[in-house]
Order: structure tokens, then sequence, then C-alpha cells
């Protein structure tokens, strides 16, 4: 199984891709204000966007140190990378791997690991912050949908994303535990 691989041994090879295939794309991203989109897809031929991703997906089963380490790595050469991998891997892949239905493991997942879609995360918004006990967006089921109605002020990755994790409020009454997240 991955988790043999020794950290610094990882670390070494992710700086190296890092170096190679992400650090030359950031300044002109950064120029042109554009997502790096070709970093993106270098990370998933070279299998780290699904690092903590159970191989059952796809992904290599390693530990949420390997994970802290690619992202820090990112970081050292593309931050606007760093951060759609960490919410793209370490919330979306991350909370359908642990919270979603087998159908949706199976429609979402692999295609996370691969890149062929890119997730994001919409909760915070204006009077609650990152509260989620204190979010007003709502979710009202209709017939087999779900209809969503308020505001979120962030949707981190959400310019680049196909698929966006939102959190909504479906039991009022219930308080935190009324909350629901939708893939979207």
């Amino acid at each position: 199984m991955a988790e043999t691989i020794p950290i610094e041994e990882f670390r070494e090879y992710v700086r190296e891709l890092v170096r190679r295939e992400v650090e030359p794309r950031a300044r002109q991203a950064d120029r042109e204000e554009r997502f790096p989109r070709e970093s993106f897809e270098a990370l998933a031929k070279n299998d780290l966007l699904g690092v903590n991703v159970s191989p059952e997906w796809g992904g290599m089963g390693l530990s949420n140190v390997h994970y802290a380490v690619m992202i820090e790595e990112l970081a050292r050469g593309c931050r606007a990378t760093a951060v759609t991998v960490a919410v793209h891997t370490g919330l979306v892949a991350y909370m359908l791997e642990a919270f979603g239905t087998p159908e949706q493991k199976e429609r979402y997942l692999p295609r996370l690991v691969r890149g062929e879609i890119i997730g994001a995360f919409a909760l915070t918004e204006p009077q609650a912050g990152s509260d989620a006990a204190s979010i007003k967006t709502r979710a009202v089921q209709k017939g087999d949908k779900f209809l969503l109605n308020g505001t979120k002020v962030f949707c981190t990755s959400g310019s680049v994303a196909d698929l966006v994790i939102v959190f909504a409020v479906t039991d009022p009454e219930k308080g935190k535990k009324g909350l629901s997240a939708f893939l979207v």
C-alpha cells in the first residue's frame, strides 16, 4: 500500500514536481490573472489529486501528513494551485468519500482524483462568515429535487469548478443539525 512512502521521500517527489511543473507557470498565470489549469493537470497526471483518497476510488490512500506536506510544497511554488488543490482534495473529495452515497462516490470521486472535474466549496455567508450554524441559505424539497435559495459570499474555487458542495438549512427546527450539504 502507498502508506509506506516515507514522508521525506514524498516531500522530495512533490518538491521536484512543483519545481518542474508548477513554479514555471505560476508567474505567468498571476500576470494574466487566471487559474493555472496546466499546473492542476500536471498534478493529476502524477496522481497527486487523490493523495488522501482511498485506492478504491483511484487515490493513493496516503496519510493526512502526506496530504499536508503536498499542500505545503505546492504553496511554495504557487499559492493559487495550493488553495485550489486543498479545496478540491481536502474538502470536496474528502467530504464526498466520508459522507457521500455509494452512487455519488462512484460518479464523482474517480473523476475528481483524475482531475477531470474540479471541486469547490460554498459555506460562507454575509451574516455568518464561516459559522455553519448561522447560515441562512435554505434548501426546500420539491419532489425528488431540492430548491436552494440564499447568498454565499465565497465559493472557494468556484470560478473554475465543475462540482460545488453547497451548505444549506433543510430543517431550521434542528439548528446546526438541520444543515445539509448538496452537490451542485
